[in-house]
């Protein structure tokens, strides 16, 4: 049996000895050990180094004693080299056992880590999927949407309603833009920029009719955030909802006070 490299004969010695009882059918188990801290251990199912390995153990033999009320399991110190008939039988066979011949034992993982690499693999799995359908659908949320749904609320729900509406048209396309009014038949929307150019949820991001307000747009360093990052990256949103808030590009006010003639 092997319980993985790290974990040495003495670990495998308890193991064998519940495998060894349960293949010829005895009922009393008699284990020595030279380490005393080894015995509080197992006694307790408790330890500060091999806690995994105390554990595993404490389960197996448990059940190995529940099994039959005749199973009985004794734990003893014993000096070290100490002359017990079938020490060195069984020093053998430990350290065989934990070299890794025969059955294998997976080494224990700790919860959080078990975690960690189960969301990478579903984040993983995730991002494939996405990336599949983005290829294959034209709605612009595909072609948008570039981190993972997690099941808290995220931070962009803590915006104002104005803001968060804003930012759910731009990434949904589900506005007042061209191609969304021309998919659902809006005979009477308007469907161009101030420029005169199609609107689109990008558009204003780049129209002349609105240059005075870009800089808005710029991170840190003087750069202009990519237009994934202005509609999922926290700083990003910041930017965009600033520009979307100083110019006024996203909301039909502007454009029907053009229209009547205002400023």
């Amino acid at each position: 049996m092997d319980l993985g490299r790290r974990r040495g004969a003495r670990e495998q010695d308890g193991h064998s000895a519940i495998d060894h009882a349960q293949r010829r059918g005895l009922t009393d188990i008699n284990i020595w050990a030279d380490n005393d801290a080894a015995l509080q251990a197992i006694a307790v199912g408790m330890s500060v180094s091999s806690l995994s390995v105390v554990k595993t153990f404490d389960r197996r033999a448990r059940r190995w004693l529940n099994k039959d009320p005749r199973n009985r399991l004794k734990l003893s110190w014993v000096p070290g080299h100490a002359q017990v008939n079938g020490n060195e039988r069984a020093d053998y066979l430990a350290k065989r056992g934990a070299s890794g011949v025969g059955t294998v034992y997976p080494s224990a993982t700790s919860v959080s880590y078990a975690g960690r690499q189960v969301n990478q693999r579903a984040h993983d799995a995730w991002r494939a999927a996405w990336s599949t359908a983005a290829g294959i659908r034209s709605g612009w949320y595909f072609h948008t949407r570039v981190t993972v749904p997690v099941h808290r609320s995220g931070p962009t729900l803590q915006l104002p309603r104005r803001d968060l509406g804003i930012l759910l048209q731009i990434r949904t396309g589900h506005g007042d833009f061209a191609e969304y009014h021309d998919r659902f038949r809006h005979l009477d929307a308007e469907r161009w920029c101030l420029c005169g150019r199609l609107q689109s949820p990008f558009h204003p991001l780049t129209c002349p009719a609105f240059t005075r307000y870009h800089a808005l747009l710029l991170d840190g360093e003087g750069n202009r955030h990519t237009n994934e990052a202005l509609v999922n990256d926290k700083k990003g949103i910041l930017a965009l909802l600033a520009f979307a808030r100083a110019s006024g590009a996203y909301t039909r006010e502007l454009y029907a006070r053009i229209d009547g003639g205002g400023a």
